[in-house]
């Protein structure tokens, strides 16, 4: 069933995710699924049961048939090495709002894609991008916890709906993010890890993690960093293993699917430990570390270093839009804090290059929240009890009287009270923010200031012009309420504005919003002369309706009954507009390090 956006600020998913989050983080402290993968066998070849055949006349489109190599699962991983050229998908964060990932999700289909240059990019040009004979889905598949009915409406559902069928099946991999560990993983390795078809696409990986042995010595590797904890041993052990089994040479292209190097200016150094443990102790000097992908910040951003290497972060497969203004740059990685622990480099320094949206969109985006928390269904029962509460709890004379004077202290008692209990709730809501403790105090203050002010004045002046009526706690706290429910959400939007010039609650923010504009992917090519990365963006997706004039029954000639089983189910309202959201960004293998040489010496055998 096509799914709205998810509207991240209404209560109830917000006590669910609450304990979603509790739940999880403790019960991954007593049992890691991982620990089970570790011991499970290889992948073994994949069968044709799909009816992966080949039919004359049809485009490859740059995938791969499922009856063309079988993917077992080799030293080196998934062996996809017998072809000159070989075309990638990367989607991450997708399974949101129906619209949204179905736009991403048929261009993924698509057998061929053209791109136009982007504007002052030189001469004007047209890239052709094929289809990816590999789709890598970059973690957090399902919002806003995975399980396996969201699985099925929020990426199953859109991606079969313009995929149903192929001639040339595609392969799936994927990498669980934070809101697939929330249910400890199961549904992931359900949905993931059992050979199941997503239209046409098909999973064959065993684990939550995988390696991927492309054309011309380059390699895919995929960690799962859980809730950005940790890689457990057994995933380091399997690592180890294909880095042994590496040429010279060899070209890593690194997936996670939360990108560490970005927290290492908010005061945080521990922050790129899982990421740099790993590319320290399992790459280290034996291969060549190209570029890492990661999605978690729902938003395009590549930081690049003067060697080449590359991180980016393409983060929209689907999910509400993240803000870029707050993006640092540069930023280095390993930090300064963990390169001591072994590592021979000194920290590389990576500038960030080019962002979708442009910082200056970002930031005009944010005003959305003005109207669009309204939109967030019982949001204003939150504001409405609080505001109640608070007005029972003022005085039943005036909180100022007409000279001016304030009421005694003990009458204010409750109010203070009541302001303490407001303020512990809106310090815990910037625990996300990762700022100094003071900013999150300050922005809690302000927070519990603007709500009490608003409060307090009207229901001051309500209890003036209705007189003795009013004096009635329970009256004072409906009117608490209906002002709650009024001007509650706009006083918190009002913060949620002002605290975003400071880093607080920018997520909150923009979660709020559930900006389906700017989608992206990546589109991968290896050859000969490297690897060349298409970044591709959406500035707004499309609507779908269903396609009610496809045949309903199936014609009895074998190929024309594969291509009506092929027709997608859903059609866009109005075209798709994909663009290259900067030039194609070229990565050239990197030679090998010189390993050192020793000389041994030995004595005279006369002496």
């Amino acid at each position: 069933m096509p799914q709205a956006p998810t509207r991240w600020l209404e209560p109830k998913l917000l006590v669910l995710i609450a304990v979603q989050v509790a739940l999880s983080t403790k019960f991954a402290e007593f049992f890691d699924r991982r620990d089970a993968q570790a011991h499970l066998p290889e992948a073994r070849p994949a069968g044709g049961d799909h009816g992966g055949v080949e039919a004359p006349g049809q485009p490859t489109g740059g995938a791969v048939s499922a009856t063309r190599w079988s993917l077992t699962e080799g030293a080196q991983g998934f062996d996809f090495t017998g072809t000159d050229e070989l075309w990638l998908d990367y989607i991450a964060d997708s399974g949101d709002g129906f619209d949204a990932t179905t736009t991403i999700a048929a261009l993924a289909a698509r057998d061929l894609v053209n791109l136009p240059s982007p504007a002052g990019d030189g001469p004007e040009r047209v890239h052709e991008t094929r289809a990816g004979a590999v789709l890598v889905l970059g973690g957090d598949q399902a919002y806003p916890f995975a399980t396996m009915e969201e699985y099925r409406n929020r990426l199953v559902g859109p991606f079969r709906s313009v995929l149903p069928w192929t001639w040339r099946p595609r392969w799936l991999f994927a990498i669980p993010g934070n809101h697939d560990w929330y249910d400890g993983l199961a549904s992931f390795v359900k949905q993931f890890c059992q050979g199941r078809w997503v239209g046409g696409w098909r999973s064959t990986q065993t684990r939550s993690y995988f390696a991927v042995a492309l054309p011309h010595n380059w390699h895919l590797w995929a960690v799962d960093v859980a809730l950005g904890t940790d890689i457990d041993t057994g995933q380091l052990g399997y690592f180890e293993e294909r880095a042994r089994a590496l040429q010279p040479g060899a070209q890593i292209v690194l997936c996670a699917a939360k990108p560490t190097w970005t927290a290492t200016h908010h005061g945080d150094p521990t922050a790129p430990d899982v990421l740099e443990y790993f590319e320290r102790t399992v790459i280290g000097d034996g291969a060549a570390l190209r570029l890492t992908l990661s999605g978690d910040l729902h938003l395009y951003a590549r930081y690049t270093a003067a060697d080449g290497e590359s991180k980016i972060i393409a983060g929209g497969g689907g999910a509400y839009l993240a803000p870029t203004h707050h993006l640092a740059t540069p930023v280095r990685h390993p930090s300064p804090d963990t390169s001591g622990t072994g590592s021979h480099d000194s920290p590389k320094q990576f500038e960030l290059r080019h962002v979708f949206p442009s910082k200056d969109e970002s930031r005009r985006l944010r005003g959305r929240i003005v109207a669009q928390i309204y939109r967030n269904r019982g949001f204003f029962l939150v504001t409405a009890a609080t505001y109640g509460l608070v007005a029972m709890a003022v005085p039943a004379d005036r909180i100022f009287d007409p000279a001016g004077r304030l009421q005694a202290v003990a009458a204010l008692l409750p109010v203070a009270l009541v302001g303490l209990l407001v303020f512990a709730a809106l310090y815990v809501f910037t625990a996300g923010a990762e700022v100094s403790r003071r900013r999150k105090r300050a922005a809690a203050i302000l927070h519990t200031v603007l709500h009490l002010a608003v409060v307090v004045g009207v229901v001051d002046l309500l209890l003036q012009m209705s007189g003795a009526a009013a004096g009635d706690p329970w009256v004072r706290a409906v009117l608490g309420g209906a002002v709650g429910a009024l001007l509650g959400p706009l006083v918190v939007a009002v913060y949620l504005w002002i605290a975003d010039h400071f880093r607080v609650n920018s997520n909150e923010l923009y979660a709020g919003c559930a900006n389906e504009a700017y989608k992206n992917f990546l589109r991968l090519h290896v050859d000969r002369t490297g690897l060349t990365v298409y970044p591709i963006g959406v500035r707004l997706p499309t609507g779908w309706t269903f396609d009610s004039d496809a045949p309903q029954e199936a014609p009895g000639d074998r190929r024309e009954r594969g291509d009506w089983a092929a027709r997608p189910w859903f059609r866009p309202t109005s075209a798709i507009e994909p663009e290259l959201i900067e030039k194609p960004i070229h990565i050239p293998p990197r030679p090998p390090r010189p390993r050192p040489r020793f000389v041994a010496s030995f004595p005279d055998a006369d002496t």
